[in-house]
């Protein structure tokens, strides 16, 4: 079974976002520079953490299996990788989206 994703605090770190659209931008906060656990990443995962939320942001924080997020990336992510960032940043979902079109 593939595991789908949510950013946590989706809402809260990107408040502009409306419902049903996708923002060409994103916020990065401040407040991660004395987060602890933002900290205990490693320089990977920080910035798979960046670039997943450039992807969530088509999706209302909302992201697809590994398989999808590697192809959108265009590089191999490992779940080793993604539960580095479970659960302080990245969240397992139950929602599937559709698969990106290409």
């Amino acid at each position: 079974m593939n595991n789908f994703y949510k950013i946590n605090n989706w809402n809260e770190l990107q408040a502009n976002q409306k419902a049903n659209q996708s923002t060409p931008w994103i916020k990065v906060h401040t407040k991660l520079l004395n987060d602890i656990q933002w900290n205990r990443l490693d320089d990977m995962a920080k910035a798979l953490y960046i670039e997943l939320q450039l992807l969530a942001s088509e999706n209302l924080g909302h992201l697809n299996d590994i398989d999808d997020i590697s192809f959108r990336l265009r590089r191999n992510i490992s779940h080793e990788i993604m539960n580095q960032l479970i659960p302080s940043f990245v969240s397992v979902s139950y929602t599937h989206l559709r698969a990106h079109e290409t």
